[in-house]
């Protein structure tokens, strides 16, 4: 799939490696069932499915853990320990399970930028946001959940490094510095992975990029 590419100090720049992702549409240490792992490595053999679960999977690191959200009562995540597979990013895709991921890779490196905003406020901001990014050449993605938040989402087509992408976006939009989550980030917490569901005991549904 041909990508459209720009550069700046921030790095490249693309929505169309998501475009793929767009269109394909417990306990502690729980993996994947049997029937659920089946159903998720179904359709890897398929190229552009194969493609962006690749594409998920690097946005999403090789940490020795993750989290997946819990949509039963109690809180919110658990975490696994065990690193995401391309089967997970299929599960996640399909949306048998929603996982989330620290972004980042142990070079400082990261194929992408999220920003959360989880008043109306900061949702209205991060969607004023977006026109700034588009002047500067960046193709920013806004994913709305059914729980009325968004995350601001930059996809690069390479590996920028992490904390030069997030200086330069805040320089391109000062108002991104009081969004005081973001990733990738120090405080090592985990964020909810792009083109999944959100899934709780009040609410659930497709997140809509």
């Amino acid at each position: 799939m041909a990508q459209a590419r720009q550069r700046d100090n921030g790095g490249e720049r693309t929505q169309s490696t998501i475009d793929v992702i767009v269109a394909l549409r417990g306990e502690k240490g729980q993996q994947l069932s049997e029937r659920e792992s089946k159903l998720s490595a179904r359709h890897l053999d398929q190229q552009e499915y194969r493609h962006a679960a690749e594409l998920l999977l690097d946005i999403a690191g090789p940490a020795s853990e993750h989290i997946r959200m819990n949509e039963r009562e109690g809180k919110k995540y658990y975490t696994n320990l065990e690193p995401l597979t391309l089967r997970h990013m299929a599960a996640h895709l399909e949306g048998h399970r929603t996982y989330g991921a620290l972004i980042g890779h142990p070079d400082g490196t990261t194929r992408a930028s999220i920003y959360d905003a989880d008043t109306p406020e900061a949702v209205e901001m991060v969607k004023a946001a977006v026109r700034c990014l588009q002047a500067a050449g960046y193709k920013p993605l806004i994913e709305l959940s059914p729980a009325g938040k968004a995350h601001l989402v930059m996809i690069y087509t390479e590996h920028v490094n992490a904390r030069a992408a997030h200086c330069y976006e805040c320089k391109l939009v000062p108002e991104l510095e009081n969004i005081k989550e973001y990733w990738p980030s120090l405080s090592r917490n985990k964020v909810r992975l792009p083109a999944g569901k959100y899934v709780r005991p009040s609410i659930a549904g497709w997140c809509k990029l």
